[in-house]
């Protein structure tokens, strides 16, 4: 039977030191107000693929009605995003225990929200070839923590939920949704600011070891 433990991504395996600046600019610049932020801006990068920065920005202005030149801010985001890929890093913690999850029988899957105009960096590191099933919320439509991205994830991996564990940092969207499903489900603080979760994935693997998830 198979068994698989799910990651998410950012925060949990990579991080950008200053956040993600590329929208961040756009968000901060135009004033735009949270809650359209949250479900109208996000739902446009983390579900869309887009071929470039300009093909984003149109949708922008579509939903938010901002009067910007979409070809001064395309450049804008193009030379962010450069920063941004140079300064992504991975926890130091997450090879050795990707790799001695495996080793005890597990395969590896990744379930994230992500943005098209960061897929790559993932594509192309060594951290991609550790995985068995891998899906982003801009390649099938829906984010988390709609429970419909977790079931996309099952049906591709074939397995069935109470044959995973999720591993994440958003406690809504990493452990809530899952366990929903009847999913396992861990959550990830490496800002150590809840009692009752793990600090490192080092800890992750001692609990999956030990079946105390």
């Amino acid at each position: 039977m198979k068994k698989y433990v799910i990651f998410d991504l950012w925060y949990t395996l990579i991080y950008l030191d200053e956040g993600w600046k590329t929208f961040n600019i756009l968000k901060e610049e135009f004033n735009i107000p949270k809650n359209q932020w949250v479900k109208e801006v996000k739902q446009l990068f983390l579900c869309n693929e887009y071929c470039d920065e300009k093909s984003f920005l149109i949708d922008f202005v579509k939903i938010t009605g901002t009067d910007l030149d979409i070809k001064k801010y395309a450049n804008i985001l193009r030379d962010q995003k450069k920063y941004d890929l140079s300064h992504i890093k991975t926890y130091q913690d997450v090879m050795p225990a990707l790799k001695q999850i495996k080793l005890s029988g597990y395969n590896l899957g990744i379930l994230s929200n992500q943005c098209t105009f960061y897929e790559p960096w993932f594509n192309n590191n060594i951290i991609s070839q550790q995985f068995d099933v891998v899906i982003f919320s801009n390649n099938v439509g829906v984010r988390k923590p709609n429970p419909d991205i977790y079931k996309i994830f099952l049906d591709k991996a074939c397995v069935h939920p109470k044959d995973c564990i999720m591993i994440g940092d958003n406690i809504g969207q990493d452990v809530n949704t899952p366990k929903s499903l009847e999913m396992s489900a861990i959550h990830l603080d490496r800002k150590n600011n809840s009692r009752n979760s793990i600090k490192t994935l080092d800890e992750a693997v001692y609990r999956i070891a030990n079946k105390s998830y």
